[in-house]
């Protein structure tokens, strides 16, 4: 009996030390299992939840592991941008006031890394920081506004006591004037540096521009001997989307003399039904069968070349007929890279040429030879030329009537002359 005794006196012990183990156990990894931060629900392992922090498993405590934090910074940044404080008086910060198309952050240009690098390498100037917060407007130096998600004028009046003596407002934009749908004159006054593909512009941002070679190139033989019309065995393409422009006009007169093989949205209207997926190889392997491409502006304004003459007759080896409001010399273009429609008398005269160059592979190819002395590559970056302005002493601030500079009278009807004579022959 007395050793029945003993045994329960020594289980009752061995019971209460251990219950006081487990309550000083708890105790000592409370601080581990309770974070400053609390965690959801969603960041446990459904594996070891439970309604505390602790779990034993085989009588072992266990802790559930901390929640991994989000990698904020995706690729290794220079130690000096990020050692930097944004509004520190040796940098210049600029802000980007309004989405630009409707996306917020801007596209390419999430953080101050994306905004002074370019093509993967640093800008000459790089001591510029970028910042979304319109709470910065007071402090920075330089402020971007997209001209396509403007605020509205009664906004720019409200917000214009806030702009400082040194503080220079940008109006950007890349499409053409008549795609702005607003009433310019409204904005006068505001913007005093722009931005755009106008050569004019304090920060000229063409499309796409090319390069002299530092030497002539001597092509390789297979370069040199290359007849560009072999293979090609139809005459003119044509992608539009943007229907009922004064293009259209050009195209269904052209029509009548050759074939123009249209594809795209509006290509019904041309009584055709022709698709061609842009960037597919089947849409990329079509075009290069064509000799000629239709690389007309939806717009006929000032400087105003798009990708339809950089891109998609040069990617795919076509000569690009252009027509639009600018007058193509070398600024904008690459001498002997194309056929203006603008240089022509009339309508039949371009397609007889075009015939005519069809059926002379010498003539053909020598719209060709621009690539011994030029290559076409990338544009400066314009984050890299605003954070240039932005330190430039010299470069004095304008006050721009935007009505005079980006109005469709002004700026999209220096050939309207020429462009209804030809229509009219």
């Amino acid at each position: 009996m007395k050793h029945l005794e003993i045994i329960w006196i020594l289980r009752a012990i061995f019971v209460t030390f251990f219950v006081n183990f487990l309550i000083i156990l708890r105790i000592e990894l409370l601080p581990y299992a309770s974070s400053s931060v609390e965690l959801r629900k969603s960041q446990v392992s459904p594996r070891l939840k439970t309604s505390h922090s602790v779990k034993f498993i085989s009588q072992r405590p266990r802790l559930i592991h901390k929640p991994r934090v989000p990698r904020l910074i995706k690729r290794k940044r220079n130690p000096e941008l990020r050692n930097q404080s944004l509004y520190s008086k040796d940098y210049k910060l600029v802000l980007l006031y309004t989405p630009i198309w409707k996306a917020m952050p801007w596209p390419g240009v999430s953080d101050s890394y994306d905004f002074v690098h370019c093509y993967g390498k640093l800008c000459p100037i790089s001591n510029c920081r970028i910042t979304y917060n319109k709470g910065a407007l007071g402090v920075s130096d330089v402020v971007i506004f997209h001209g396509k998600d403007l605020p509205s004028p009664t906004h720019m009046r409200e917000i214009l006591p806030q702009k400082h003596e040194k503080q220079r407002w940008v109006f950007k934009m890349h499409e053409n004037p008549h795609n702005t749908e607003y009433d310019q004159s409204l904005y006068d006054g505001f913007f005093n540096w722009t931005m755009t593909y106008r050569r004019d512009s304090d920060i000229f941002m063409p499309y796409n521009f090319y390069s002299t070679l530092p030497e002539p190139n001597e092509l390789n033989n297979f370069e040199k001997n290359r007849n560009y019309a072999e293979g090609k065995e139809k005459l003119v393409a044509w992608m539009v989307s943007h229907c009922n422009t004064t293009r259209d006009k050009f195209v269904i007169k052209l029509q009548k003399y050759i074939d123009i093989d249209i594809y795209g949205k509006c290509s019904k209207q041309f009584g055709q039904e022709r698709t061609c997926e842009p960037r597919s190889k089947e849409c990329s392997n079509l075009l290069k069968r064509y000799k000629f491409y239709l690389s007309f502006e939806n717009g006929f304004c000032e400087d105003y070349i798009t990708e339809k003459y950089w891109s998609t007759p040069f990617e795919h080896e076509m000569i690009p007929v252009v027509l639009g409001g600018a007058n193509y010399d070398p600024m904008v273009a690459v001498p002997g890279s194309y056929i203006n429609v603008l240089d022509f008398k009339s309508i039949k005269e371009l397609a007889d040429y075009l015939v005519f160059l069809d059926k002379n592979d010498t003539e053909y190819n020598k719209y060709f030879q621009w690539k011994k002395k030029y290559k076409i590559g990338n544009p400066e970056c314009w984050t890299c030329n605003i954070c240039a302005a932005a330190n430039r002493l010299d470069l004095q601030a304008k006050v721009y009537a935007l009505s005079g500079f980006w109005g469709v009278n002004t700026t999209c009807n220096k050939y309207s002359d020429k462009i209804s004579q030809i229509l009219k022959d």
